[in-house]
């Protein structure tokens, strides 16, 4: 959707920024941080039995139609008790990515259009319903998901308004200078003047956007 021609240049750079900081920052740092294990672990990992009737309640589901996340979930303690390093081998439960990316995209979604706000809420909330069901998060995962992510959706412009302002500068001292080695040099080209009037107008555009 980010990829539509429909989708201003604005909306798309701040879809893209606040996917790299939600893995950076929410499936990073804060993982990290906030490192838990999930439901599905409990009782493995930790020895906690609090979770064996929803666990049982899963296998006895897999046994009559396939639940994928119960093999994963499987794979994961062995690769946990075999001390196996490899991408997609760690377990954290806060917060959680499913329902951060989720978020992500209903609060973009939101940009777009009502009817595409509403679709992608609603997708949201089966994506948390749908962790917590499965033994992956706690309900708190996904809060602490959505707060995380919308602190970050919020952040995104003010992170581009001060990189405008600090891009300015520098366009201004770039114009000048090459405008100054052109006159050293006694270059009158119709060459030079395009090109320090393309300095002028990146100038120009950057301050409107710093203005707006």
């Amino acid at each position: 959707m980010a990829l539509l021609p429909s989708i201003s240049d604005d909306l798309r750079c701040r879809f893209f920024l606040s996917y790299a900081l939600a893995w950076s920052v929410v499936g990073g740092f804060l993982a990290n941080c906030l490192a838990s294990a999930g439901p599905a672990f409990a009782e493995p990992l930790l020895g906690i039995d609090t979770f064996t009737d929803q666990m049982d309640y899963l296998r006895a589901a897999n046994e009559q139609v396939r639940v994928m996340t119960v093999s994963v979930q499987d794979m994961l303690v062995a690769r946990f008790h075999d001390q196996e390093l490899s991408i997609g081998s760690g377990i954290t439960a806060m917060p959680s990515m499913h329902v951060a990316i989720s978020v992500l995209y209903w609060l973009a979604a939101r940009e777009i259009s009502p009817k595409a706000g509403r679709l992608f809420f609603w997708f949201m909330v089966v994506i948390w319903i749908g962790s917590v069901h499965l033994a992956y998060h706690y309900a708190l995962d996904g809060l602490v998901s959505l707060v995380a992510i919308f602190c970050i959706w919020r952040a995104v412009p003010l992170v581009f308004r001060a990189w405008d302002r600090l891009t300015l500068p520098c366009l201004a001292l770039e114009s000048a200078r090459f405008a100054d080695e052109h006159r050293s040099r006694g270059v009158t080209s119709a060459k030079a003047a395009n090109q320090t009037s393309i300095l002028g107008l990146q100038i120009s555009i950057v301050q409107m956007k710093s203005d707006n």
